[in-house]
């Protein structure tokens, strides 16, 4: 076992021992990892039970589908196994070997990836048919469903299978990922993955241009429905301006743009830092419990945006019902589903840029 280990590299100037932290980090990732899965699985069921009632399912919960069943796979071998995978030796409760680490280091790199793409292209979607009107017929096209659901699942597979053979899957603090072997060595001092930075640094592009796009197109949503809107008061007449569309979709695409960054800016923060060479000093420690608590919790933010508009047709409707209530009969806990998507057709019109940012299924 090399001498330099992950230990060596978290300061211990402010008086904690870098491997109380270390565990810290282990313990709390596990415990974050359980609700999102959790929170993933409620999607997946819901999709699962739209599918059962029509046999067919749109192409944005398709999407959703997918990338709640990758977010499940790559939290489960990431956030919950953590050191369980890494080499024994290598991290605090570490009992695996270098196949399990590589094997852990794709499943990481293919739920990021994944999740990303898959996210922008749910973004262009939603502006798609708002803004371009796409009807659910067109969208069913397979030249369009392909379209939509390869690019993620090739994109991924490049960018998890070539660190495979460059060895760059190493022990990275919580668990296997782009790393030098042993942790901060230098050019010859590295047994493995030696360029694992600069891979670090593709990925660091590519995911920040499609955070750019996702953004992007989040602004021109809410832009159309405004300006939809405005030309509604223009031939209505009067001084009364309604914006109900636009704050709704405003609030529904700030939530699909501030789940994804919530829980991916620390990823941003921490390849900037690897790649700029700063020590692990108590700035570095502190950002990455934020890291931990919150970058484990993708699936379950993105189940909350999928559910909430659900969340709110129920509690307009039934405004004296507790809100653990809603929750419950929302995600189906002991209601059938088919109530709930009774209830939203029957008391509640969706506006089309509503139904954009919720499915197309729900107005039917």
């Amino acid at each position: 076992m090399p001498t330099t280990t992950t230990y060596d590299i978290i300061s211990t100037d402010f008086g904690i021992s870098s491997e109380d932290i270390w565990k810290s980090y282990l313990i709390l990732g596990k415990i974050v990892a359980i609700p999102s899965i959790i929170g993933s699985s409620f999607l997946l069921r819901d999709i699962i039970n739209k599918w059962r009632v029509k046999h067919v399912v749109a192409l944005n919960n398709i999407i959703l589908f997918g990338i709640s069943i990758v977010n499940i796979i790559g939290t489960f071998f990431g956030w919950f196994m953590t050191s369980w995978m890494i080499p024994t030796g290598d991290a605090p409760y570490a009992a695996g070997n270098q196949a399990t680490c590589d094997a852990q280091g794709f499943f990481v790199s293919l739920q990021f990836i994944y999740f990303v793409t898959a996210y922008t292209l749910l973004a262009v979607l939603y502006w798609l048919i708002v803004e371009r009107s796409w009807k659910d017929n067109y969208m069913k096209r397979t030249a369009i469903r392909l379209l939509f659901l390869l690019p993620p699942v090739v994109i991924s597979l490049v960018f998890a299978v070539v660190p495979l053979f460059y060895e760059y899957y190493n022990v990275a603090i919580v668990f296997c990922y782009l790393n030098r072997y042993p942790p901060g060595c230098v050019g010859d001092e590295c047994i493995r993955g030696t360029g694992a930075n600069n891979f670090q640094t593709v990925q660091f592009g590519y995911t920040m241009a499609c955070n750019i796009i996702i953004i992007i197109f989040m602004i021109l949503l809410v832009r159309h429905v405004r300006k939809q809107e405005a030309t509604i008061d223009k031939y209505a007449g009067g001084t009364h301006r309604n914006r109900k569309q636009t704050n709704k979709a405003y609030w529904q695409g700030f939530r699909y743009i501030g789940g994804f960054t919530v829980s991916y800016i620390w990823i941003y923060v921490f390849m900037i830092w690897n790649i700029a060479g700063e020590s692990r000093g108590i700035g570095f420690v502190v950002l990455f419990y934020f890291h931990v608590l919150l970058n484990p919790l993708a699936g379950f933010f993105n189940a909350y945006v999928y559910f909430r508009p659900r969340y709110d047709c129920y509690r307009e409707q039934h405004p004296t019902v507790s809100r653990m209530d809603c929750i419950c009969h929302v995600l189906d806990i002991g209601v059938q589903w088919c109530h709930i998507n009774e209830c939203c057709r029957k008391h509640k019109q969706f506006s089309p840029e509503e139904a954009a940012l919720i499915s197309p299924e729900e107005l039917s």
